[in-house]
């Protein structure tokens, strides 16, 4: 993934910025990407470009009153809902084709499988995330954050700025939603 290049007048403190930046793209950059494209799908390239020209925008403000980390998971989450809403109003999502290859990519490299195991896993990964899809915004959200993402509730919390009980219980209920729908799945 390119950085955004924007070209700032001269001095240390451009620099500095320029420098920091840099870092920022460097050391987070895939799990942004990964965060945006477990949100939103095949349009994370270009939403994960807005991303990171709001940090460079943002980032003289950062002052480290929270964690770098949950600075940029608020951002990028903050951006994938304004972008979800939008699309929502629009169209209705399905799974696209470059998901579907993703998909069958994975599941393909995946060492000793079985041709069975394997059809059963895309399978099942597929209807995972058709599932997700159907989930409120604001259930996938979080189900993304702490399943997928690996966030800790305190985390979660602080990068959509609920509650800690808010956290969780929406955590509760999608994944009650998810393994009701899933549940022919997780029966066989």
């Amino acid at each position: 993934m390119a950085a955004v290049e924007v070209t700032w007048p001269g001095g240390a403190a451009a620099q500095d910025r320029n420098a920091r930046f840099e870092e920022i793209v460097r050391t987070y950059g895939t799990r942004v990407h990964t965060l945006v494209y477990r949100m939103v799908g095949s349009e994370a390239d270009d939403l994960v470009q807005e991303v990171f020209l709001q940090v460079y925008r943002s980032l003289p403000r950062f002052r480290g009153e929270a964690k770098l980390t949950t600075w940029l998971y608020r951002i990028a989450t903050n951006r994938c809902l304004d972008h979800l809403r939008r699309r929502r109003r629009t169209q209705t999502r399905f799974l696209s084709l470059d998901e579907y290859a993703q998909d069958c990519v994975l599941e393909a490299a995946q060492p000793g499988a079985s041709p069975e195991a394997g059809t059963e896993a895309l399978d099942l990964t597929r209807e995972i995330r058709r599932c997700l899809t159907t989930l409120p915004v604001e259930l996938r959200t979080v189900v993304v954050l702490r399943d997928l993402e690996g966030l800790e509730y305190r985390q979660i919390a602080a990068v959509l700025g609920w509650p800690l009980g808010t956290v969780q219980s929406r955590l509760h209920r999608a994944r009650t939603l998810l393994k009701q729908q899933l549940s022919p799945y997780l029966e066989g």
